[in-house]
């Protein structure tokens, strides 16, 4: 059951495109219910029978990564963005001024 719930919260972790370190996770709950019983009958001596229940249970397991660990990979994610903010418009002007182009004058808003 907690093979299923780590590899449940990794593949929702990369269905949503955030980064999840599957060493980090801890149960966070975990509980049992009593589920519906399957009702049967038996064969009993001298051509009676005999009504018995299997009892089934669902079985929940609750995982989460840690708060340290998540908190570090948000701090390494906003790292990362930050690094790679203007490097799109640097790459361009770099582009133009080795082609000898220079860039257009930029457009006064109206206000």
């Amino acid at each position: 059951m907690l093979r299923s719930a780590i590899a449940n919260a990794e593949r929702k972790a990369d269905d949503s495109g955030s980064p999840l370190d599957v060493d980090r996770l801890f149960v966070s709950k975990a509980y049992v219910n009593e589920g519906s019983p399957l009702e049967a009958v038996a064969s009993a001596p001298m051509g009676r029978a005999f009504r018995y229940q299997k009892r089934t249970a669902h079985i929940f397991v609750g995982v989460a990564e840690h708060h340290i660990a998540a908190a570090e990979r948000v701090a390494a994610n906003v790292a990362e963005a930050e690094s790679q903010k203007g490097v799109r418009g640097t790459a361009r002007r770099v582009r133009k001024a080795l082609t000898g182009k220079q860039a257009p004058a930029k457009k006064k808003g109206k206000k």
